[in-house]
């Protein structure tokens, strides 16, 4: 299991949850808004997420994935 500084198990499960209510996340911005982090948060993630399809994925799978953790 990869582990992201400032994301712990309850936010890594309000992620999920949110992208299969809401759909994909489409920037670190819209993904630090929707899960309301602060700015120190979401600039520790910077390079360290992908948004958008990454190798060997596909967004035609269903599952909307589009963090990359």
């Amino acid at each position: 299991m990869r582990q992201l500084p400032g994301i712990g198990r309850q936010r890594a499960a309000q992620t999920v949850r949110l992208r299969m209510q809401e759909g994909p996340f489409l920037s670190l911005e819209d993904y630090g808004q929707r899960l309301n982090l602060g700015p120190q948060v979401t600039d520790r993630l910077r390079g360290r997420v992908r948004f958008g399809d990454g190798p060997g994925r596909s967004s035609a799978n269903g599952f909307g994935r589009k963090v990359d953790y």
